[in-house]
């Protein structure tokens, strides 16, 4: 797909193919076949998973807080424009 600014928006149109596109298209299944072999997607979810629930067992305290925080700035930000957050 490419992109096209064209009157202060963003449009998307399909490319024409160029003469290298096979091989890159060949290369891209080429790495999908091998992610899937592996299971890939998998591991690498599971992984993310892991991590990130060791993160809230170490952290939850500072990443409430850090929650909080951040509920504050928008409610802020929203009273100072008149919106309710």
């Amino acid at each position: 797909m490419e992109r096209l600014h064209e009157e202060g928006r963003l449009h998307l149109r399909d490319a024409r193919r160029e003469p290298g596109d096979e091989r890159e298209a060949a290369t891209a299944a080429a790495d999908m076949r091998c992610k899937l072999q592996v299971d890939y997607l998998t591991v690498r979810l599971t992984t993310e998973i892991e991590a990130q629930q060791t993160m809230i067992e170490t952290h939850g305290p500072e990443l409430r807080a850090f929650r909080r925080h951040l509920r504050t700035r928008l409610a802020n930000a929203a009273a100072m424009l008149g919106e309710r957050p």
